[in-house]
């Protein structure tokens, strides 16, 4: 054990076995499995939201789910959901912190929903 210190003096080992160190560790993150719950969720955009900081866009949605909880929810800032339009919703519970988190899975138009719930009601 003692050789193993004194050779750490080494500039050339101590480099090599902080590299090997640090890509074991990533390697171990990348393959630890997740342990997050996701669901998805069919909600209702209330206000859709773009701000500008200096590290560039950002998009909010406020929508509401089940017709009662009411989120706020990151998106694209190229994804331009119009209020009143039907949004899915991914959230992810973290057991690190215990918050959820809603991200914006795709967003429909209301023009296109009413359409579509009239395609698919003479279909039956």
């Amino acid at each position: 054990m003692v050789a193993l210190f004194d050779s750490m003096n080494n500039p050339k080992i101590y480099i090599s076995a902080l590299l090997a160190s640090v890509a074991f560790l990533y390697l171990l993150l990348q393959f630890m499995p997740d342990q997050r719950n996701g669901y998805e969720h069919r909600a209702v955009v209330l206000s859709n939201t773009l701000t500008q900081s200096l590290d560039g866009h950002r998009r909010y949605l406020t929508v509401v789910i089940n017709n009662r909880d009411i989120f706020r929810v990151n998106a694209p800032p190229t994804e331009d959901c119009l209020k009143g339009s039907t949004a899915i919703v991914s959230t992810q519970s973290s057991s690190i912190n215990e918050g959820s988190h809603f991200n914006l899975v795709k967003c429909f138009d209301a023009e296109a929903n009413a359409d579509n719930h009239l395609d698919e009601s003479s279909t039956d």
